[in-house]
C-alpha cells in the first residue's frame, strides 16, 4: 500500500520511421501521475497508437512542404505542396496510391514506410524578336508559360508577315528561310 509515481516516455523509436505515441492510462491520469495502491491488486493499462513518419522528397528543381520528419497516425490526411525553383515547373507527384499532377494535394498516411516525391521539369526561355517590329509575327506552338518551355520540347515557329513586308528568314538559335520550322528546347534560345 502507498502512493507511487506512474509514468511512461512519450515517444520511443520502434524504427526510424515508426514511433509509439502515448494516448492514455486506463485510470484517466496524465502521462506522469501518482497512483494510490491499496492492499488489493491494481491494474492500470497504458494505451498507445503507432505513428508513421511522412517521408517527402523533392526532385531536382524544387522543394516540398511539409518536410520529412513529422509523424502521423495511419489514415491521417496531410496537405502537401510542391514549390518549383526558378527555371523549373512542377510535373507530378509519385508515391504509393498517389498520382497527382497538382502541386498541392493530399496524402493519406499509410501504415508502412513510404516516400512521396515531387517531380519537376527544367524549363528554358524562348525569346523571339521580329525585325522590323511591325513587319509580322511569329506563332509559337505549343505556347509556353511566359516564354518558358519544358526541356526536350519541340516548339514550332510559324512566321506570318504584315502587309507590305516579306519573310527573309530566321537567325540565332535556328537559321532557315522556311517560315515554318521546329526548334528543340534543350537550353535557352533566342531567334
Amino acid at each position: 500500500p502507498g502512493s507511487y509515481p506512474l509514468s511512461t516516455t512519450h515517444k520511443e523509436s520502434l524504427a526510424s520511421e515508426v514511433v509509439p505515441q502515448f494516448v492514455s492510462w486506463s485510470d484517466d491520469g496524465a502521462i506522469t501521475h501518482n497512483i494510490t495502491v491499496a492492499s488489493s491488486p491494481l491494474t492500470i493499462t497504458g494505451t498507445f497508437t503507432t505513428q508513421f513518419q511522412l517521408t517527402t522528397a523533392a526532385g531536382a528543381g524544387g522543394t516540398v512542404t511539409p518536410a520529412t520528419g513529422t509523424f502521423y497516425d495511419s489514415g491521417t490526411v496531410v496537405n502537401v505542396t510542391a514549390s518549383p525553383n526558378s527555371g523549373f515547373v512542377f510535373a507530378n507527384w509519385t508515391g504509393p496510391n498517389l498520382q497527382s499532377s497538382s502541386s498541392t494535394t493530399t496524402i493519406t498516411v499509410p501504415a508502412t514506410s513510404s516516400t512521396y516525391t515531387a517531380n519537376y521539369n527544367t524549363q528554358y526561355l524562348l525569346t523571339v524578336n521580329v525585325t522590323p517590329i511591325f513587319g509580322g509575327d511569329v506563332g509559337i506552338g505549343p505556347p509556353g508559360s511566359d516564354g518558358y518551355h519544358n526541356s526536350g520540347t519541340t516548339v514550332s515557329l510559324l512566321a506570318s508577315v504584315s502587309s507590305g513586308h516579306g519573310f527573309v528568314g530566321y537567325s540565332g538559335a535556328i537559321t532557315s528561310t522556311n517560315s515554318n520550322v521546329q526548334l528543340l528546347m534543350n537550353g535557352p534560345k533566342t531567334v
